[in-house]
C-alpha cells in the first residue's frame, strides 16, 4: 500500500526537480522492519542480546557438526566412496581430481567385470549439483569409456543412481554397464 502511495507522489512530483536519492532514503525508511535495524544500530547491544546471539551462533555449530556427522554415517556404509571404512581398494580402476572410476562390488553387479562407479570424491547429493570441473572429468571418463568399449564391439549404458536415505541426505554416482 505504502508503494502505491508513494508511486503516485513520485507521478504527481514528476514535473518538479527532485533528487531521486532522496526518494530512495524516503521509500527505504517506510519498509517494515526498517525501523527496528535503525533502532538496534542506534543503541548498544545489551547482554540479553549478547546471550541470545551466542546462543544462536551455538545452535548453528551444533546443527552444522550434526549434519556432517550424520554426513560421515552414511558414506561410512557405502562401499563405492572412497572415505568409506567399506571401501575395498582393489576395486579403484581409475582416480582423477574430482572423480573416481570403481568396479562394482559382485553382489550388486549387473554383469560382472563390466559394471562401473564413477563416483564423485566430494560428497554430492546429485551430478547435476557438482561444479563444471567434475562435469568436465566426467566428460573425459564417459568418453575415453565410449572409445573403449566400441573397440569391443560392445554397446554401454549410463545411469545416474541417486540413493536417499532415512536420514534425509542423498547421494549419487553414475553406473557404467
Amino acid at each position: 500500500r505504502n508503494a502505491i502511495r508513494l508511486g503516485r507522489k513520485r507521478r504527481r512530483k514528476a514535473g518538479k526537480n527532485e533528487d531521486s536519492d532522496e526518494e530512495v532514503k524516503r521509500m527505504v525508511k517506510l519498509m517494515p522492519g526498517e525501523v527496528e535495524r535503525k533502532r538496534s544500530a542506534d543503541r548498544p547491544a545489551t547482554a540479553r542480546q549478547m546471550r541470545q546471539d551466542a546462543k544462536a551462533q551455538q545452535r548453528e555449530e551444533h546443527r552444522a557438526v550434526a549434519q556432517y556427522n550424520k554426513q560421515e554415517k552414511v558414506t561410512d556404509k557405502c562401499s563405492w566412496w572412497m572415505e568409506s571404512s567399506k571401501f575395498a581398494k582393489h576395486r579403484l580402476i581409475a582416480l582423477g581430481d574430482h572423480v573416481s572410476l570403481v568396479m562394482a562390488p559382485p553382489n550388486a553387479s549387473l554383469q560382472t567385470g563390466n559394471h562401473l562407479y564413477l563416483v564423485p570424491l566430494k560428497y554430492a547429493e546429485s551430478f547435476t549439483a557438482c561444479d563444471s570441473s567434475v562435469w568436465d572429468e566426467v566428460r573425459r571418463f564417459l568418453s575415453s569409456l565410449k572409445r573403449l568399449y566400441a573397440k569391443e564391439g560392445k554397446g554401454i549404458m549410463f545411469m545416474e543412481t541417486v540413493m536417499p536415505n532415512k536420514k534425509g541426505l542423498s547421494q549419487t554416482r553414475l553406473d557404467v554397464i
